[in-house]
């Protein structure tokens, strides 16, 4: 996975430098170009500052497709690409009594993977926002120490997904287990929701649809696996 990441940071290199290498054959020409105004300051002044602008956008365009680019992460990770939007069902290992639900992202910065999302209760409400402070992510194995904030829950802990592997696309699902302050141990079973109708729901209804997610897996896990989640 350490390769990955770097042939990732590569990439972004390359493209800095090809984004680079065309703002100077840009420049060059502009120059030529501008010396047609010097007989005009206000003028030249302002196309310069148009010219300024204008680079400065195409750099940064280059630089958030580089960094945000599903379609560039999916090719460099291949079946191991996991990013995306994921909906997480909680519950504690001793009594498979659900203690909340995520609804989670999964993403990829330059040379790293995150985690970011919202916890509810089991009626919906929100609990806190989560975030990763670090993560690591080896072969279908990801590792990560994360904190909730926005919330009366301040929690810190430590946290492990599985990724269930597929032969021939990305996974789908996951299995996990976290532990927070309380030193309590919870299972955890993320599913991955890349349906465009689906998201385009939860951003419109998030709570029906929410629910309605939720009901489905939980009824999944019961019949495919026997999990009966309380």
């Amino acid at each position: 996975m350490k390769k990955l990441f770097e042939m990732r940071l590569t990439l972004y290199s390359v493209g800095l430098f090809l984004s680079s290498a065309l703002e100077r054959v840009i420049t060059n020409y502009m120059e030529k170009q501008l010396k047609l105004f010097e007989n005009y300051p206000l003028l030249y002044h302002f196309v310069s500052i148009i010219l300024l602008i204008f680079f400065f956008v195409i750099t940064n365009v280059v630089i958030h497709i580089l960094i945000n680019s599903k379609w560039i992460s999916k090719k460099v990770f291949g079946r191991k690409f996991v990013g995306g939007h994921w909906i997480e069902i909680v519950f504690r290992a001793t009594n498979n009594e659900a203690t909340h639900y995520c609804d989670l992202e999964i993403g990829y910065d330059i040379d790293k993977i995150y985690l970011s999302g919202t916890d509810y209760d089991p009626n919906y409400t929100f609990m806190y926002n989560l975030e990763t402070e670090s993560a690591t992510m080896e072969n279908y194995g990801l590792s990560y120490i994360y904190k909730c904030i926005g919330g009366k829950d301040n929690r810190k802990g430590y946290g492990t997904l599985a990724f269930h592997k597929k032969a021939s696309s990305s996974p789908d699902r996951y299995t996990g287990r976290y532990s927070g302050d309380d030193n309590e141990q919870y299972i955890v079973e993320g599913f991955l929701i890349s349906d465009k109708k689906i998201l385009k729901a939860l951003d419109q209804n998030f709570i029906s649809t929410f629910d309605t997610i939720i009901k489905e897996k939980k009824q999944f896990l019961f019949e495919t696996e026997g999990i009966k989640i309380n």
